[in-house]
């Protein structure tokens, strides 16, 4: 909206384009992406790891965390 506002010109079109683009990308995150993900992780595929699901051990790396600093 500061954007909007101080602008003129192109940069006003600019403005009014990315603050509605971002309007819209929340809508799709709270309307669609949200509920999609939570209705997928009841799933056994999914959140218990499955290797094709790209949630597996093996995709995501270790299964254990490090410290830095090695042996104390």
């Amino acid at each position: 909206m500061v954007l909007y506002i101080f602008a003129a010109g192109v940069v006003k079109g600019f403005a009014f384009a990315l603050g509605l683009s971002t309007l819209i990308d929340l809508a799709v995150f709270f309307w669609f992406t949200h509920p999609m993900v939570s209705w997928l992780a009841r799933f056994p595929f999914f959140n218990r790891g499955h290797a094709l699901s790209g949630l597996s051990a093996d995709t995501l790396g270790p299964d254990s965390v490090s410290t830095a600093g090695g042996k104390a």
